[in-house]
């Protein structure tokens, strides 16, 4: 079986390719993103540079590789993509399967305003909200960040309306959570027949980036993520990012994809993304026991050299 994964030069999908490799099923590897200077050249059988998810040719470029290569399974990383393929309606390309959640799943959660609303009409609990063209805050501090968008970019915190901005178009505001020390990173699983599994993960963030996680259990928490399952009708992943409040967990994003903690995770034993891949594809069903309660991670730093000529 032949896989190809996208957005390979980003945490996400060099990640995906880390456990793949790891992992030993695949007759070959393939990897393409838009920039062809990274270090997934030296770990996958092939890279080629791709156009970029929003240009006219996309779709055309990406079924002519998968044709050409002979994919069998093609896993976009990245958000831009997803929203393309979701938005044609696409569950294949040419002969090759796509790891990629249902149409609905992928734009509510894409869309951080449609997130809130969506799940706030199923009756989970929400922090307030609005969309910053349409409605401003009635209390501070709040959350300022673009409607569609990936990670921490261009997030602002505003602790009262002077400090809205002049240019609203595109913004969404959220109630600001606190406290700090109490943010999650969860994972939901949802199988094809029905088992739904979840990790928590207390997390201290780093440039926006989960640097040290510690595996938690608390019933509280494990409760509101299977009502957002449930509201969502989930068959695949999510992953959602809560904190802890005086009010009980409430969520401020949801990532309708593979996360960036997802190599450790797969270390960890809970392997979402070898589940959901032989879910897809019909590979054997795997075992999971549940990591230790009080577990910890962290991410470091390596260094990687590659000399010309070097094999």
């Amino acid at each position: 079986m032949n896989l190809l994964i996208s957005g390979i030069a980003g945490d996400i999908g060099f990640g995906i390719s880390k456990v793949a490799k790891t992992w030993g099923v695949f007759d070959q590897i393939h990897g393409i993103d838009t920039d062809q200077d990274h270090l997934a050249n030296f770990l996958l059988d092939h890279c080629e540079q791709s156009p970029r998810a929003a240009e006219a040719n996309y779709l055309e470029w990406l079924e002519r590789y998968i044709e050409l290569n002979k994919i069998d399974l093609f896993i976009p990383s990245s958000e831009a993509e997803m929203a393309v393929i979701s938005k044609a309606g696409l569950e294949r390309i040419g002969h090759s399967q796509i790891l990629i959640n249902s149409r609905h799943i992928v734009t509510t959660f894409l869309d951080k305003y449609e997130t809130l609303r969506f799940l706030s009409s199923k009756s989970v609990s929400v922090p307030d909200h609005g969309i910053l063209s349409d409605s401003k805050p009635n209390r501070y501090p709040v959350v300022l960040k673009p409607r569609f968008g990936q990670g921490s970019k261009e997030i602002y915190i505003a602790t009262g309306k002077n400090q809205l901005p002049h240019n609203t178009d595109g913004y969404v505001w959220q109630e600001k959570l606190d406290p700090d020390h109490e943010e999650y990173t969860c994972a939901i699983y949802v199988s094809r027949d029905g088992i739904r599994q979840n990790l928590i993960i207390r997390r201290r963030l780093a440039g926006g980036f989960t640097s040290i996680g510690e595996v938690i259990e608390d019933a509280e928490i494990e409760n509101y993520l299977l009502s957002i399952a449930d509201a969502a009708e989930l068959t695949g992943l999510i992953n959602v990012q809560l904190r802890k409040t005086r009010d009980g967990p409430l969520l401020f994003e949801i990532n309708p994809r593979l996360s960036s903690t997802l190599v450790f995770r797969d270390l960890l034993g809970f392997q979402d993304f070898r589940w959901w891949v032989s879910d897809t594809v019909g590979f054997p069903k795997l075992n999971y026991v549940r990591p230790l309660t009080g577990t910890k991670f962290y991410r470091g730093i390596s260094e990687h050299v590659f000399r010309p000529g070097a094999s």
